[in-house]
C-alpha cells in the first residue's frame, strides 16, 4: 500500500526515505493536487509519519481564522502522544478532537490515510481503520483558504490554530504524501520550500 518516495532534485533521482521537518519548515500545498478550490464536499489523504514528540499539529485544512460562529477546518494531530482527529464543517464554535486511543510518539513509522464524502469520515491509522465519523449536523461543504499544510503552520500567522489552542508545530519525519490518490514530491510540490532538506532513513 505504501510505497517509497522518489524525490527529483536538480534533475536526479534520490531514493528518500522521508523529509525532516521543524518549527520553521512549512510543506505547503493546494488542496486539490495541483489547485486550490475554497469549497470541497470530499477530502481524500494519506502520508506517513515518524515523531518523539508529545504534541504537533500534522495535517491543517482550514479558514485564516475562525469566525465567531465556528470555522470550517479539517485537523490531524498529536496530544499526549496520541493521534486524535477534528473535522468542523461549520456547525461547532469549538474544537471537537475524537482521540484514535493509538500512540504514534514512538519514533516509529506511521500510516495516516483520511476520507471525508460531506459530513462522513473515516480514518486509517497503519492501514487499520480507527474512526467512523458523522460530523455535526449542517453544512456538508469544507470551506477553506484552499490550502492544506503538513506538519502544520506558524499559530501567529495562522489565527485558526491560535484560536483553538494548537500552538506546537509537528517535528519528526513525514513522507508518501497522497491528495487525492495522487502521489506528492514532498519538495517539489510544496508552494514554499525547505531551505535545507534534511532526509530521514531507516
Amino acid at each position: 500500500m505504501w510505497e517509497k518516495s522518489i524525490m527529483r532534485i536538480n534533475g536526479e533521482e534520490d531514493d528518500v526515505r522521508g523529509i525532516h521537518i521543524n518549527e520553521q519548515d512549512s510543506l505547503i500545498f493546494p488542496n486539490n493536487v495541483t489547485f486550490s478550490v475554497a469549497s470541497s464536499k470530499s477530502s481524500n489523504f494519506s502520508f506517513e509519519f515518524r515523531t518523539l514528540k508529545q504534541f504537533g499539529v500534522l495535517w491543517l485544512e482550514g479558514a485564516w481564522s475562525q469566525a465567531e460562529d465556528g470555522g470550517d477546518f479539517v485537523l490531524v494531530f498529536i496530544d499526549e502522544g496520541k493521534l486524535y482527529v477534528g473535522v468542523n464543517l461549520g456547525a461547532d464554535v469549538h474544537l471537537k478532537p475524537i482521540s484514535t486511543n493509538v500512540t504514534v510518539a514512538d519514533n516509529h513509522w506511521h500510516s495516516v490515510a483520511f476520507r471525508r464524502k460531506e459530513r462522513k469520515c473515516e480514518l486509517w491509522v497503519d492501514s487499520k481503520k480507527i474512526l467512523h465519523v458523522v460530523s455535526s449536523p449542517g453544512d456538508t461543504i469544507l470551506d477553506t483558504n484552499g490550502l492544506v499544510y503538513l506538519g502544520g503552520a506558524n499559530p501567529k500567522k495562522h489565527k485558526l490554530l491560535k484560536s483553538l489552542d494548537l500552538t506546537n508545530k509537528f517535528v519528526g519525519c513525514v513522507k508518501n504524501l497522497k491528495i487525492f490518490e495522487k502521489e506528492i514530491n514532498l519538495l517539489v510540490d510544496s508552494l514554499k520550500s525547505v531551505e535545507t532538506p534534511k532526509y530521514c532513513h531507516g
